[in-house]
């Protein structure tokens, strides 16, 4: 399906869109985190007890940790909103979870698992859209997600902030905000330009740092 190509294609080049976005503690902001992603050596056992410990990234505090590969996609559809994830999201699931943090430690974020991250996420943001053209809105009310105009741009900026409140459980900051409604606004207008708007927030939203912190 040329839309569901388009979708993967779109969420394959947010890999590194999500850096610009930024978390709280333990992690720099995501542009300053790419520099970082070859010293992600797993820790925890202290080696002389037997017993485990979290880590601590930040003197005096713990770190919070990151979603691990079996609770990936219960957490992205859940926010997101997805009832039942299509055939295609759970084929990309298996491809990718193998790059995706085993255990959740905070410092196990890598450059693949960000991009296997930002795929699953594509597809799930597909699998919203389609759920919403055919059913009630919940995130792009408003929108006419078939037509070939871009939304107003207080309907983009209107579910941006119910994404950040679902998947990254607060209001967005305003560097924030803007960043991604920047990106979003590069999409020209055309055929398919609502849904690739669409499709472009939500994959910003769920590939990001903030939507696999627990």
């Amino acid at each position: 399906m040329k839309v569901k190509k388009i979708s993967i294609l779109v969420a394959s080049a947010l890999g590194l869109v999500g850096l610009l976005v930024t978390v709280g503690n333990g992690c720099s902001k995501r542009g300053e985190f790419e520099t970082n992603m070859s010293s992600t050596a797993a820790t925890g056992n202290n080696g002389s007890s037997g017993t485990t410990t979290d880590p601590d990234y930040i003197p005096g505090a713990k770190t919070v940790s990151v979603v691990y590969a079996r609770q990936a996609l219960d957490q992205l559809t859940s926010c997101a909103g997805v009832i039942s994830p299509s055939d295609d999201t759970l084929r990309i699931y298996d491809a990718k979870k193998s790059s995706i943090s085993a255990y959740g430690d905070a410092n196990s974020v890598t450059a693949p698992m960000m991009m296997a991250i930002t795929n699953i996420s594509g597809e799930i943001c597909d699998d919203l859209i389609d759920q919403e053209i055919n059913g009630t809105s919940r995130i792009f009310i408003g929108w006419n997600l078939t037509s070939t105009s871009k939304p107003a741009d207080n309907l983009v900026a209107n579910s941006l902030s119910r994404l950040a409140i679902s998947c990254w459980q607060k209001n967005e900051s305003a560097v924030e905000r803007q960043a991604v409604l920047d990106l979003v606004a590069s999409v020209p207008s055309g055929t398919g330009a609502a849904r690739k708007q669409a499709l472009l927030l939500c994959t910003a939203m769920l590939s990001s740092l903030n939507s696999l912190l627990n």
